[in-house]
């Protein structure tokens, strides 16, 4: 391992550059760390396992001190790391909610509309009509039993009931054919005034999410920028990443220091990714549960547990058609814990079901897929 090699170890584990002070405690410029590889120096010098720490470390008191160092600054920059993000989040969720509490809710769009437009006279009026129509075309449909019962006991022929149920079926029928003439129009325009009012409806709320639309696009770039804070995964890295996967598609030969910097960077990648996925799941849980405590109206939580109910049994079939499937082809131990849970938390704790509910259900289904429910 070259010097150059050492400094960049020093400053991807330690953060700072590599200084003379700790070329000597390492043995000078011909110590033994120039027989190693970055890869073996990592191993068996910065995160050496603790046999080897105690029995074959020569630098294990030093290396410790500096870790101990280094760890103790790191915890401090971590927790201000968090602490800022955490106030950029809420300073950015507190004008979303702001933001959304200050547009009017859907029912009360729909109340103002309705009324704008006279939907509820108009509602009223047809509503009367055709109960009219109704009590009219049950005494039509009666009539002839109705004839036959005052006719009962008396001299009226056939014929002569005949012409009475004519005579009295007329004024009715006419009666009737004025009062649907009545609810022709006003059928018509409850009906263009409900079509106009969801129109204006879905003109709204395409507004609303339009004015919404500058703090979200914010809100969801936070999670590939915070991801990066955390993880350190910065686009200078990706850069050198991409160039080592670029050699190696041309089948260019790497030495073992361009191999152990590409596993390194391949794991940062990787963890960079872990980490803005669960903050994208995170904050689109927060953005779902701040418009919906919004939008819900007065009937929100009882709205919000049918929705959980039936977003639990969606999970409970989904766990138990995975958890099928998995004994059924034999897949390895760790598909639950790394392939199904992952994808479980992405599908379902948007929709309000927690980390903790999805493990209990994995684990108790699991059981009983494994030993019959014992």
């Amino acid at each position: 391992m070259t010097r150059e090699q050492l400094g960049g170890l020093y400053q991807t584990y330690f953060g700072r550059p590599l200084g003379q002070g700790d070329i000597q405690a390492l043995g000078g410029e011909g110590g033994q760390w120039t027989e190693m590889s970055p890869e073996e120096f990592v191993q068996k010098t910065i995160f050496p396992s603790q046999e080897y720490a105690t029995t074959g470390n020569p630098w294990a008191p030093i290396m410790a001190n500096t870790l101990e160092g280094f760890a103790g600054g790191q915890s401090a920059q971590t927790a201000r790391l968090l602490g800022s993000q955490r106030e950029q989040q809420e300073n950015l969720f507190g004008k979303f909610q702001q933001a959304i509490s200050g547009q009017e809710t859907m029912e009360n769009a729909y109340s103002r509309l309705s009324n704008e437009a006279g939907l509820p006279g108009l509602s009223s009026s047809l509503a009367g009509i055709n109960k009219l129509i109704g009590e009219t075309q049950q005494m039509i449909n009666q009539l002839d039993t109705n004839i036959t019962e005052r006719t009962k006991g008396t001299f009226t022929s056939e014929a002569q009931r005949q012409r009475q149920v004519a005579a009295e079926h007329v004024p009715l029928a006419k009666q009737l054919s004025e009062y649907g003439t009545a609810a022709a129009p006003l059928a018509t325009q409850l009906s263009a005034a409900q079509q106009n009012i969801a129109t204006r409806l879905g003109l709204i709320s395409q507004d609303q999410q339009k004015a919404l639309q500058p703090l979200i696009l914010q809100i969801d770039s936070l999670s590939d920028r915070f991801a990066r804070e955390i993880t350190g995964w910065t686009q200078s890295k990706t850069t050198e990443f991409n160039a080592i996967l670029h050699k190696i598609t041309r089948q260019e030969q790497l030495d073992d220091a361009a191999v152990a910097r590409a596993n390194q960077l391949a794991d940062e990648e990787k963890q960079w990714e872990r980490t803005k996925e669960q903050l994208a799941i995170e904050q689109a849980y927060s953005l779902q549960s701040t418009a919906a405590s919004k939008k819900g109206g007065g009937s929100s939580k009882a709205t919000a547990a049918e929705n959980k109910k039936s977003n639990m049994s969606d999970l409970t079939a989904d766990i138990e058609d995975n958890l099928r499937n998995w004994v059924a082809q034999n897949k390895p131990a760790w598909f639950v814990e790394k392939t199904l849970l992952p994808e479980l938390y992405r599908n379902y704790l948007p929709l309000g079901i927690t980390k903790a509910q999805i493990d209990q259900l994995v684990y108790s289904t699991r059981r009983q897929s494994e030993y019959g429910g014992e």
